[in-house]
C-alpha cells in the first residue's frame, strides 16, 4: 500500500501560530511556547501567520525571522559574499559586531512585523495531502526545499519535511527481507 502525505505530516495544531498582526518577537515566543508543550521535540521552528478568518497566508521560518533580525545574518547565509566581500574575509570584526547586534535583539523583534519576514505558502512550496511520498520527495528535491506545507483543498493542513520522509523509507527498509 501506498503511503500518502497526510500519514506522514504534521498537522497545523503542532505548529506555532499568530495572527498577521503580531510582531517576530510574539512569533519566537510562539515557538518557545510550541517546543515547550512538545518536550523539546519541536520539529518545525516555523510560525504559520494566519488571516482575520483564521486562514493560513503565509509562514516564516526562525532562519527567516534572524536574517530580518539582523541584516548581518544574510551575509553569512549567503556565504559571505556581500558588499565586495568573500567569506574568507569576514574574520572577527564581522563575528563581533554580529554578536553584539544580539544584544538588542528583543528590542527590534518587538518593533519588527511578522510580515515583513513571511513568505506566501503557495505554488511550488505546497502539496496536496493525498500526494505520494514520491511526489514531495521529487518536489522537495527539484525545489532544494527541505519541507512542503501540506494542502487539502483549500485549507493548509500541515507541513512535511525530508526528516519524515527519511524516517519512513528508514522503517521500510529495515522491515526489507533481501
Amino acid at each position: 500500500m501506498k503511503r500518502r502525505i497526510r500519514e506522514l505530516m504534521a498537522r497545523i495544531s503542532e505548529l506555532a501560530v499568530v495572527d498577521a498582526e503580531s510582531s517576530v518577537f510574539e512569533a519566537i515566543l510562539e515557538i518557545g511556547i510550541v517546543k515547550h508543550l512538545y518536550n523539546g521535540g519541536l520539529k518545525w521552528p516555523t510560525v504559520l501567520v494566519l488571516d482575520q478568518e483564521q486562514k493560513v497566508i503565509g509562514f516564516v521560518d526562525f532562519r527567516s525571522m534572524l536574517k530580518d533580525l539582523q541584516p548581518q545574518f544574510s551575509y553569512f547565509a549567503r556565504g559571505g559574499e556581500t558588499n565586495g566581500h568573500s567569506s574568507g574575509d569576514s574574520g572577527a570584526s564581522e563575528s563581533a559586531s554580529l554578536l553584539d547586534g544580539l544584544d538588542d535583539l528583543c528590542r527590534r523583534a518587538s518593533e519588527t512585523p511578522i510580515r515583513s519576514a513571511m513568505a506566501i505558502a503557495e505554488g511550488g512550496v505546497t502539496i496536496d495531502a493525498d500526494a505520494s511520498i514520491a511526489e514531495a520527495i521529487i518536489q522537495m528535491t527539484t525545489l532544494g526545499r527541505d519541507y512542503l506545507f501540506v494542502r487539502e483543498g483549500d485549507a493548509l493542513t500541515g507541513i512535511i519535511g525530508l526528516n519524515d520522509i527519511m524516517t519512513h523509507l528508514c522503517e521500510r527498509v529495515r522491515a526489507c527481507r533481501v
